[in-house]
């Protein structure tokens, strides 16, 4: 479209209010809105996306990275791109079946969710379902908090500091029952709100 054409379809748009408060307000809009701008800006919006999205094989790789951080910053990033589920999702599938650290866990549980992975994913649901040993630091160290049988276990629930979306969120990725560090890594999240 040429900018007269988006400037047209502006006022079409004004015109269309359903009172005079809303064509006001709407007129008022319009005093402020560059057309030329907003179509540079969403250019440039989808060239960066895109930009990021051809790094998606960096950041699958690293969820293999030694230093959980760096799990957990690309399993969140990987939540951007529902468009690469048929990497992503496989990816985080085996990050959250192999990962002992339950705020890195978590954080791909949920994005493997917002990459679109459903229910018939049978992989995906035995890897977020799976009850296993207690999980343990890589170093042998002793059980995380919040593994079954811990005193996080029994009062975690019903403590304020638990919301009813970590408890599901940290049952569903079988560490246990709700623990205080899932509690804050969800607080910490960007999904919490």
């Amino acid at each position: 479209m040429t900018v007269q054409e988006l400037k047209q379809e502006q006022a079409v748009w004004v015109a269309a209010a359903t009172d005079e408060a809303e064509r006001q307000a709407r007129e008022w809009n319009t005093l402020y809105l560059d057309v030329e701008a907003d179509r540079r800006t969403a250019r440039w919006d989808m060239e960066a996306y895109d930009a990021v999205r051809r790094g998606v094989p960096v950041y699958v790789a690293a969820l293999d990275a030694d230093d959980p951080a760096v799990r957990l910053y690309a399993a969140h990033l990987l939540a951007w791109f529902p468009e690469e589920s048929d990497v992503v999702v496989p990816a985080l599938t085996l990050l959250i079946a192999e990962e002992w650290d339950p705020i890195v866990a978590s954080t791909a549980c949920v994005a493997a969710g917002l990459c679109g992975a459903t229910d018939s994913d049978t992989a995906l649901v035995e890897a977020v379902s799976a009850s296993g040993p207690a999980r343990t630091a890589p170093s042998g160290g002793p059980p995380l908090s919040g593994s079954p049988g811990s005193h996080h276990d029994r009062r975690a629930r019903s403590s304020r500091t638990c919301t009813p979306a970590c408890w599901r969120l940290s049952s569903r990725c079988r560490i246990g029952r709700s623990s205080v560090a899932t509690c804050r890594a969800w607080q910490r999240s960007p999904w919490h709100g």
